[in-house]
């Protein structure tokens, strides 16, 4: 029921304020992807009676331009390569009362961290060795700002781009990324996702200009 009165809050109010409303998927964890999940949400929104504008969408339709965006950041000193264990990024995030840590790694270099990122995407680099992170604030009283991960390393198929990619983009990053990327005006979300919103205005604020620009 919660996912039928989404599709029709979207799709109503494209209808509604003579807009279009795009379908999409996100396919950023080739590990919980399937195609018959595509086609079985594909039946449900033409079987409540929509029609989404253009041909079905994916997130990987636009991982060359993720990865340039992400390079982008590198460069302009908003991200970098961390290489701390699992259990140590998760001890250094902190909690609400508490603020986080930065990591050891968060001041490489920009051509260090280039160097890296890059080796990640050849595929010279285990699951879980290294992570890509946006270089915030540790301290941030929204937890969700402090150095959030970009992007990981799964080595696994992808439905849709097969053995092409073993780095994939964290949902964060790639949703806005891809509102822009369609020239999206309004992304509607539900209220779980309100504290997510700040991270979506910083990628957007850190890649711009967009026009439109997306908000959430």
């Amino acid at each position: 029921l919660g996912h039928c009165k989404s599709i029709c809050l979207n799709f109503g109010l494209a209808r509604d304020y003579g807009g279009e409303c795009n379908l999409r998927m996100d396919d950023t964890n080739p590990v919980t992807e399937d195609i018959d999940y595509v086609e079985a949400i594909q039946r449900d929104v033409a079987w409540l009676g929509f029609r989404w504008q253009g041909e079905t969408r994916f997130a990987s339709d636009y991982f060359e331009r993720m990865v340039d965006c992400a390079e982008r950041l590198i460069r302009q000193g908003d991200a970098y390569v961390d290489s701390q264990s699992v259990e140590d990024l998760r001890a250094g995030r902190g909690d609400f009362s508490r603020p986080g840590t930065e990591s050891p790694f968060r001041n490489r270099s920009v051509t260090d961290n280039l160097e890296l990122f890059r080796r990640m995407r050849a595929g010279e680099c285990a699951d879980g060795s290294h992570v890509l992170r946006a270089k915030i604030d540790m301290a941030h009283p929204n937890m969700i700002m402090r150095d959030p991960l970009l992007y990981r390393i799964r080595h696994a198929h992808h439905h849709r781009s097969g053995d092409a990619w073993c780095i994939y983009p964290m949902y964060d990053f790639a949703h806005p990324l891809e509102d822009a990327f369609e020239g999206v005006t309004h992304s509607i979300c539900t209220l779980e996702f309100e504290s997510n919103r700040e991270l979506y205005d910083w990628v957007l604020d850190r890649l711009g200009p967009w026009s439109p620009r997306p908000r959430q």
